[in-house]
């Protein structure tokens, strides 16, 4: 169990543009792994429970009536015992572990324009810079054997680049009091 607070203040600086803070603990249960096996019996291995401590600011906004609308964010995420998996070479089993302290900051941009009534478009783009700040394990001693024992750890579905770009086409059906929406999009991210 955890206490997991968040504060956060926003300011309307005019009706169409607000800026805003926020602070946020999160939490992931400690557990026990089962599958790391020895000769006797399975040994419960314990995994220390992960906690994120997340920092965030950013502004929102409207434009030419409306049309346009933008969303910029700034963000740091502080990780504690950051859960992972790993493979025993002697077993050759997978094992959940704490791997470590990590952190993770960034930006997102996100952009909506109503150019006409009926069509919508979107982008976006998220930057991501990661890295760990403490190792829970004897990298050297664990990975050496495959060949990694003294490469800079990288964070697991981490890209740093992420985009997206989007439209759609609003068709109303008076008749249903509803409408037909058609789109499409295009979403990438760099490689990691």
């Amino acid at each position: 169990s955890a206490v997991t607070p968040r504060a956060a203040v926003d300011f309307q600086l005019t009706d169409d543009a607000m800026i805003y803070a926020s602070i946020s603990k999160g939490f992931k249960s400690g557990a026990f792994d089962g599958r790391e096996s020895s000769i006797v019996l399975y040994t419960m291995q314990p995994i220390e429970p992960e906690t994120t401590l997340s920092y965030e600011v950013g502004t929102k906004a409207e434009w030419l009536d409306r049309r346009l609308r933008t969303n910029v964010a700034l963000f740091l995420n502080e990780i504690d015992d950051l859960q992972g998996t790993g493979t025993n070479l002697d077993s050759g089993t997978f094992t959940r572990f704490s791997v470590g302290d990590a952190e993770t900051r960034g930006a997102e941009i996100e952009i909506t324009a109503k150019p006409v009534e009926p069509l919508t478009l979107t982008a976006a783009v998220g930057l991501l810079d990661t890295k760990y700040t403490k190792i829970n394990f004897d990298q050297m001693a664990d990975c050496g054997a495959v060949g990694t024992g003294d490469t800079e750890l990288e964070l697991k579905f981490s890209p740093k680049v992420s985009s997206f770009l989007g439209a759609s086409w609003r068709i109303p059906l008076a008749n249903l009091r509803g409408g037909l929406e058609v789109g499409a999009d295009w979403t990438h991210k760099s490689s990691y």
